[in-house]
């Protein structure tokens, strides 16, 4: 059986039991030529397939929810990047986490009512209401497993970040995050094209943006790295830069 048929057998049984429309079974189709077009694997989430509540498109700079909505849904991100920030105390935005295609966004923030998800890049993504994930689970054993692993990671990715915005310098932090994108969005490459601005990766970090700007520059000059174009960032001494991260 094939995965679509797969979905197509899942999502038939949710709509015997009324568990999901009619019209959301029709959209299984969609969602698998938005799959194949941003590259994600279609076995995952077969059931979430059937319960996407909503496909939603962002231009750059666009918030996808509004302030104080954001615990009641989360998204599938199937093209461009989103940036999740929340406003600090003295006015200026920590950015918590960045979305590449096949990432999942709002999870971590369940319940928070100060987080904004907004588009660095046009956005495509799948917007799925929580009550909806409680009932894919409660369907389906196997998405309550992919459910845990997906929280396991995002645990990892939050211990990780603690590491690095408090026990890492500036340019060890420039380092780490340098690398983490080449592994997200260059498959470990030594090439990769950054979504984001300056001042966001200086919002990430946890540095101000001359800051920021300082360190790649550094990294330039000690030919650790080159800047072929201001967005594109090629290791030239990968070594070297994972010892500075270390």
């Amino acid at each position: 059986m094939t995965d679509i048929a797969l979905h197509e057998k899942v999502g038939c049984s949710l709509l015997r039991s009324g568990t999901v429309t009619s019209e959301a079974l029709l959209n299984i189709q969609a969602v698998r030529s938005l799959s194949e077009r941003s590259g994600l694997d279609e076995r995952r989430w077969p059931v979430l397939r059937c319960l996407a509540s909503q496909r939603i498109s962002l231009r750059r700079g666009e918030t996808s929810t509004s302030t104080g909505t954001s615990g009641s849904q989360c998204f599938h991100v199937l093209e461009g990047t989103l940036r999740i920030w929340r406003a600090l105390a003295n006015g200026r935005r920590q950015i918590t986490a960045f979305a590449f295609p096949g990432d999942w966004a709002g999870f971590d923030d369940v319940g928070e009512h100060n987080v904004c998800i907004e588009a660095v890049t046009p956005v495509r993504a799948e917007r799925y209401h929580l009550r909806n994930i409680h009932i894919a689970v409660a369907a389906d054993a196997a998405a309550g497993a992919e459910l845990q692993e997906l929280l396991r990671s995002r645990i990892k990715a939050a211990q990780d970040r603690i590491l690095v915005l408090g026990h890492k310098n500036t340019r060890e932090k420039l380092a780490s995050f340098i690398l983490e994108m080449t592994n997200r969005l260059a498959k470990g490459g030594n090439t990769v094209e950054l979504p984001m601005s300056r001042h966001d990766i200086a919002d990430y970090l946890g540095m101000s943006p001359e800051t920021t700007c300082r360190n790649f520059t550094n990294f330039v000059s000690d030919r650790i790295i080159a800047l072929p174009a201001p967005n594109v960032v090629q290791i030239l001494q990968r070594g070297s830069l994972e010892f500075i991260a270390i």
